[in-house]
């Protein structure tokens, strides 16, 4: 069907005017293009059909419950107090501790420890504002964890 269909069909070359070489490029393009169409839809088949382990399953929709849970929560103005679940002392806490803040790193956490160091220990909760890196809005999320 190649290269004879192509030189057979007079029809197709008068109407678009192309040569014979034109003709085949725009063949082998077709082909191609086609080609990658096809591999395109495998992979988009294959990623749908994929089995996925239990394991993973199981924390998908552990997740996803909570996720939910959370929405549920905010919805009805109820506010779950996760800050009952961790209180840091500004003054004992240790680098580890206090990257388990949020909004706090590796170095805050110890711009924390050299400001404690340097300055002794916090007399409140306000006086982190006082350590570079740490401006209100970032008080205010580590504000419910602490002592």
């Amino acid at each position: 069907m190649g290269a004879a269909a192509i030189k057979n069909n007079k029809k197709i070359r008068e109407y678009f005017r192309f040569t014979r070489n034109e003709l085949r490029i725009l063949v082998i393009f077709s082909l191609i293009f086609l080609t990658l169409l096809a591999f395109q839809g495998y992979e988009d088949w294959r990623w749908t059909h994929r089995t996925i382990p239990p394991d993973v399953l199981a924390f998908e929709k552990m997740y996803l419950k909570a996720v939910r849970d959370v929405k549920l929560q905010s919805a009805s103005g109820i506010k779950k107090d996760v800050s009952a679940i961790i209180h840091i002392d500004l003054n004992r806490a240790t680098r580890k501790e206090l990257i388990q803040l949020p909004g706090v790193g590796p170095k805050t956490a110890e711009r924390i420890l050299i400001y404690r160091r340097n300055h002794g220990p916090f007399k409140n909760k306000r006086d982190l504002l006082k350590v570079r890196g740490i401006g209100i809005k970032k008080f205010k999320a580590i504000e419910p964890f602490l002592k």
